[in-house]
């Protein structure tokens, strides 16, 4: 229970670390906040995620071959 603990505090961390770091998504969320308030940088923001989970299926896919 605790090593599951261990590693999900240390996902998150790294996930937040490397979420905020300065770059062109970054630049793009706080861009589109700014123009269309708080929603329009959620949706930003989670595009990736939503774009992510077929890329990740065809990846299965393959190394499953």
């Amino acid at each position: 229970m605790i090593e599951t603990l261990t590693f999900l505090v240390s996902g998150m961390i790294f996930g937040l670390t490397s979420g905020i770091s300065p770059g062109p998504l970054l630049t793009l969320v706080i861009s589109e906040t700014l123009k269309n308030g708080s929603s329009g940088g959620m949706k930003v923001a989670v595009a990736p995620l939503i774009t992510d989970i077929p890329i990740r299926r065809g990846f299965y896919r393959v190394s499953c071959l």
